[in-house]
Protein backbone atom coordinates (compact mmCIF):
# COMPACT_ATOMS: atom_id res chain seq x y z
CA UNK A 1 0.00 0.00 0.00
CA UNK A 2 1.48 3.39 -0.97
CA UNK A 3 1.41 6.51 1.21
CA UNK A 4 -1.50 8.05 -0.70
CA UNK A 5 -3.67 4.99 -0.10
CA UNK A 6 -2.72 5.09 3.55
CA UNK A 7 -3.65 8.77 3.72
CA UNK A 8 -7.01 8.13 2.08
CA UNK A 9 -7.82 5.42 4.62
CA UNK A 10 -6.78 7.41 7.70
CA UNK A 11 -10.04 9.43 8.04
CA UNK A 12 -12.20 6.30 8.12
CA UNK A 13 -9.74 4.62 10.50
CA UNK A 14 -9.83 7.62 12.85
CA UNK A 15 -13.63 7.82 12.77
CA UNK A 16 -13.80 4.12 13.58
CA UNK A 17 -11.47 4.65 16.56
CA UNK A 18 -13.62 7.54 17.80
CA UNK A 19 -16.80 5.47 17.53
CA UNK A 20 -15.21 2.51 19.28
CA UNK A 21 -14.08 4.73 22.17
CA UNK A 22 -17.52 6.30 22.40
CA UNK A 23 -19.21 2.87 22.54
CA UNK A 24 -16.74 1.72 25.18
CA UNK A 25 -17.46 4.78 27.33
CA UNK A 26 -21.21 4.46 26.74
CA UNK A 27 -21.08 0.94 28.18
CA UNK A 28 -19.78 2.52 31.41
CA UNK A 29 -21.83 5.72 31.81
CA UNK A 30 -24.70 7.82 30.35
CA UNK A 31 -24.03 10.12 27.42
CA UNK A 32 -24.28 13.28 29.52
CA UNK A 33 -21.23 12.10 31.46
CA UNK A 34 -19.10 11.51 28.35
CA UNK A 35 -16.95 14.39 27.11
CA UNK A 36 -14.85 14.96 24.01
CA UNK A 37 -11.80 14.83 26.28
CA UNK A 38 -12.83 11.37 27.49
CA UNK A 39 -13.04 10.14 23.90
CA UNK A 40 -9.76 11.63 22.67
CA UNK A 41 -7.92 10.40 25.75
CA UNK A 42 -9.29 6.90 25.25
CA UNK A 43 -8.42 6.58 21.57
CA UNK A 44 -5.21 8.62 21.73
CA UNK A 45 -5.95 11.38 19.23
CA UNK A 46 -5.71 15.17 19.39
CA UNK A 47 -8.80 17.18 20.26
CA UNK A 48 -8.60 19.00 16.91
CA UNK A 49 -8.67 15.62 15.15
CA UNK A 50 -11.98 14.81 16.81
CA UNK A 51 -13.50 18.12 15.66
CA UNK A 52 -12.23 17.51 12.13
CA UNK A 53 -14.60 14.54 11.94
CA UNK A 54 -17.44 15.42 14.34
CA UNK A 55 -19.03 18.57 15.71
CA UNK A 56 -19.82 17.01 19.08
CA UNK A 57 -20.47 13.67 20.80
CA UNK A 58 -24.09 13.67 19.62
CA UNK A 59 -22.93 13.58 16.02
CA UNK A 60 -20.84 10.52 16.94
CA UNK A 61 -23.99 8.93 18.38
CA UNK A 62 -25.92 9.75 15.21
CA UNK A 63 -23.20 8.20 13.04
CA UNK A 64 -23.21 5.02 15.15
CA UNK A 65 -27.01 4.71 15.04
CA UNK A 66 -27.09 5.29 11.28
CA UNK A 67 -24.43 2.63 10.77
CA UNK A 68 -26.36 0.18 12.97
CA UNK A 69 -29.54 0.80 10.99
CA UNK A 70 -27.72 0.16 7.69
CA UNK A 71 -26.33 -3.12 9.03
CA UNK A 72 -29.73 -4.24 10.34
CA UNK A 73 -31.45 -3.37 7.06
CA UNK A 74 -28.81 -5.37 5.14
CA UNK A 75 -29.39 -8.31 7.50
CA UNK A 76 -33.17 -8.12 7.06
CA UNK A 77 -32.81 -8.01 3.26
CA UNK A 78 -30.65 -11.13 3.36
CA UNK A 79 -33.10 -12.90 5.68
CA UNK A 80 -36.00 -11.91 3.42
CA UNK A 81 -34.22 -13.40 0.40
CA UNK A 82 -33.43 -16.57 2.37
CA UNK A 83 -36.95 -17.17 3.63
CA UNK A 84 -38.45 -16.51 0.19
CA UNK A 85 -36.13 -19.16 -1.27
CA UNK A 86 -37.01 -21.59 1.51
CA UNK A 87 -40.76 -20.78 1.40
CA UNK A 88 -40.58 -20.08 5.11
CA UNK A 89 -41.34 -17.08 7.27
CA UNK A 90 -38.99 -14.70 9.06
CA UNK A 91 -39.13 -14.36 12.83
CA UNK A 92 -38.38 -11.66 15.34
CA UNK A 93 -35.49 -13.54 16.92
CA UNK A 94 -32.62 -11.92 14.98
CA UNK A 95 -31.17 -8.70 16.26
CA UNK A 96 -32.62 -8.95 19.78
CA UNK A 97 -29.67 -11.02 20.96
CA UNK A 98 -27.66 -7.82 20.58
CA UNK A 99 -29.90 -6.14 23.15
CA UNK A 100 -28.80 -8.64 25.75
CA UNK A 101 -25.17 -8.79 24.63
CA UNK A 102 -24.79 -4.99 24.76
CA UNK A 103 -27.32 -4.25 27.48
CA UNK A 104 -25.21 -1.65 29.29
CA UNK A 105 -24.91 0.46 26.14
CA UNK A 106 -28.68 0.45 25.58
CA UNK A 107 -29.30 1.11 29.26
CA UNK A 108 -27.01 4.14 29.39
CA UNK A 109 -28.49 5.42 26.15
CA UNK A 110 -31.95 5.02 27.67
CA UNK A 111 -30.85 6.87 30.82
CA UNK A 112 -29.81 9.75 28.57
CA UNK A 113 -33.01 9.70 26.52
CA UNK A 114 -34.42 12.61 28.48
CA UNK A 115 -32.00 14.77 26.56
CA UNK A 116 -33.61 16.17 23.43
CA UNK A 117 -30.72 15.26 21.13
CA UNK A 118 -30.58 11.61 22.22
CA UNK A 119 -34.34 11.18 21.98
CA UNK A 120 -34.43 12.83 18.55
CA UNK A 121 -31.69 10.58 17.15
CA UNK A 122 -33.28 7.43 18.56
CA UNK A 123 -36.68 8.41 17.16
CA UNK A 124 -35.29 9.20 13.72
CA UNK A 125 -33.21 6.06 13.36
CA UNK A 126 -35.98 3.77 14.64
CA UNK A 127 -38.40 5.39 12.18
CA UNK A 128 -35.98 4.81 9.29
CA UNK A 129 -35.47 1.20 10.38
CA UNK A 130 -39.15 0.26 10.63
CA UNK A 131 -40.06 2.09 7.41
CA UNK A 132 -37.39 0.07 5.61
CA UNK A 133 -38.48 -3.15 7.33
CA UNK A 134 -42.04 -2.66 6.09
CA UNK A 135 -40.84 -1.83 2.56
CA UNK A 136 -38.73 -5.00 2.45
CA UNK A 137 -41.55 -7.17 3.74
CA UNK A 138 -44.05 -5.58 1.33
CA UNK A 139 -42.22 -6.83 -1.76
CA UNK A 140 -44.84 -8.53 -3.92
CA UNK A 141 -47.68 -7.26 -1.69
CA UNK A 142 -49.80 -4.36 -2.99
CA UNK A 143 -50.42 -2.69 0.37
CA UNK A 144 -51.43 0.98 0.43
CA UNK A 145 -48.83 3.61 1.26
CA UNK A 146 -50.97 4.86 4.16
CA UNK A 147 -51.22 1.38 5.66
CA UNK A 148 -47.49 0.76 5.30
CA UNK A 149 -46.79 3.97 7.21
CA UNK A 150 -49.31 3.00 9.90
CA UNK A 151 -47.83 -0.51 10.24
CA UNK A 152 -44.30 0.91 10.57
CA UNK A 153 -45.38 3.36 13.29
CA UNK A 154 -47.27 0.64 15.19
CA UNK A 155 -44.39 -1.83 15.27
CA UNK A 156 -41.85 0.88 16.01
CA UNK A 157 -43.84 1.92 19.07
CA UNK A 158 -44.56 -1.66 20.14
CA UNK A 159 -40.89 -2.67 20.05
CA UNK A 160 -39.80 0.60 21.68
CA UNK A 161 -42.28 0.04 24.51
CA UNK A 162 -41.04 -3.50 25.00
CA UNK A 163 -37.44 -2.27 25.14
CA UNK A 164 -38.35 0.36 27.74
CA UNK A 165 -39.99 -2.27 29.94
CA UNK A 166 -36.92 -4.49 29.59
CA UNK A 167 -34.54 -1.66 30.48
CA UNK A 168 -36.65 -0.58 33.46
CA UNK A 169 -36.59 -4.17 34.75
CA UNK A 170 -32.82 -3.85 35.02
CA UNK A 171 -32.43 -5.95 31.86
CA UNK A 172 -33.54 -9.01 33.80
CA UNK A 173 -36.22 -10.07 31.33
CA UNK A 174 -34.91 -12.70 28.84
CA UNK A 175 -35.64 -10.38 25.93
CA UNK A 176 -34.43 -12.64 23.10
CA UNK A 177 -36.43 -15.62 24.42
CA UNK A 178 -39.52 -13.45 24.86
CA UNK A 179 -39.38 -12.12 21.31
CA UNK A 180 -38.89 -15.65 20.03
CA UNK A 181 -42.00 -16.70 21.97
CA UNK A 182 -43.98 -13.74 20.60
CA UNK A 183 -42.89 -14.77 17.11
CA UNK A 184 -44.14 -18.32 17.68
CA UNK A 185 -47.45 -17.07 19.10
CA UNK A 186 -48.19 -14.33 16.58
CA UNK A 187 -46.12 -15.29 13.54
CA UNK A 188 -44.89 -12.75 11.00
CA UNK A 189 -47.20 -9.94 12.05
CA UNK A 190 -45.73 -7.39 9.65
CA UNK A 191 -46.36 -9.51 6.55
CA UNK A 192 -49.83 -10.50 7.79
CA UNK A 193 -50.76 -6.83 8.26
CA UNK A 194 -49.46 -5.98 4.77
CA UNK A 195 -51.45 -8.83 3.20
CA UNK A 196 -54.60 -7.63 4.95
CA UNK A 197 -53.95 -4.13 3.60
CA UNK A 198 -53.72 -5.55 0.08
CA UNK A 199 -57.01 -7.43 0.53
CA UNK A 200 -58.76 -4.33 1.91
CA UNK A 201 -57.39 -2.24 -0.95
CA UNK A 202 -58.97 -4.62 -3.47
CA UNK A 203 -62.31 -4.61 -1.66
CA UNK A 204 -62.32 -0.82 -1.36
CA UNK A 205 -61.37 -0.52 -5.03
CA UNK A 206 -64.33 -2.69 -6.07
CA UNK A 207 -66.67 -0.76 -3.77
CA UNK A 208 -65.71 2.58 -5.28
CA UNK A 209 -66.39 1.41 -8.84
Amino acid sequence: MDSMEEGENMPSFTKKAIKQSFIKLLSERPIDRITVKDIVDDCGIARNTFYYHYQDIYQVLEDILDEQVREEIARIKKEAADWRQESGKPTLRSGFKELKDHGNIFYNMYRSAGEGEVRRYLQRTSTVFFNQLVEIRSEGIDASAEDKKLIAVFFRNAVSGFMVEWLESGMKMPVDDMFQRISLLLGDMVTTALEKSEALKKVEGMTSE
